[in-house]
């Protein structure tokens, strides 16, 4: 079962606004003209749940509609960080990041887990692919999924994280945990596995990824 990309299965109309908030397309600032320009386009291509982002200038938050906080970060400053860390901790940072994204997935799983009735396992699955997707972290797509052998292949395309580099092996950490965590919740077992086959970073047309529970 597919599910959409727009995310409004995620929100349900739980939107919720706060006082002194400023939607963002209201907002003025650097970055701002020749918005009302591109609206049509944005309209098209924005997923929902960017849509509404609200801000508060007293208390300097930014909101989802569905009352998630929110921060913008550059994918420049993010992967500054990643080095960094890498630089201090060598190897060891590889699994830092693996378990924040176990961490991460786990977290969303569990919060869209009521779900798993309504749309099934591969269908949460495709809601996985279309958050990450939606989020800005790459082209993430579902592949086989083989429920009777209990693995199925999930595929990320033009991964943030290694844009302009190049490895001799996989180091797509972070989405493998994130993929771990997700799918923990999905199947409801804690002997979920994944493993990264293929890398962009190793010249890959797009990242493969085998999940096993």
């Amino acid at each position: 079962m597919a599910v959409k990309g727009d995310m409004s299965i995620i929100e349900e109309g739980n939107n919720r606004s706060r006082g002194g908030t400023v939607p963002m397309e209201n907002q003025t600032g650097p970055g701002r003209s020749g918005a009302k320009n591109s609206k049509s386009r944005e309209e098209k291509t924005k997923p929902k749940y960017l849509d509404g982002l609200v801000f508060n200038p007293e208390t300097g938050e930014l909101s989802a509609p569905n009352g998630d906080d929110v921060i913008v970060i550059s994918m420049v400053a993010l992967k500054e960080v990643f080095a960094s860390i890498r630089e201090m901790l060598h190897v060891g940072s590889d699994l830092i990041w693996y378990n924040a994204g176990v961490q991460a997935g786990a977290a969303e799983g569990k919060r869209l887990k009521r779900l798993v009735a309504k749309i099934g396992q591969e269908g949460f699955l495709q809601l996985m692919a279309d958050l990450y997707t939606n989020l800005g972290w790459g082209k993430s797509t579902v592949g086989e999924f083989d429920l009777k052998g209990r693995s199925v292949t999930m595929y990320t395309r033009n991964n943030p994280l290694v844009r302009g580099i190049k490895a001799s092996r996989p180091v797509c950490h972070y989405i493998k945990g994130f993929y771990k965590g997700f799918s923990s919740v999905a199947f409801q077992s804690n002997n979920v596995a994944v493993v990264e086959l293929e890398c962009e970073a190793m010249g890959a047309e797009r990242c493969k990824f085998r999940i096993m529970w």
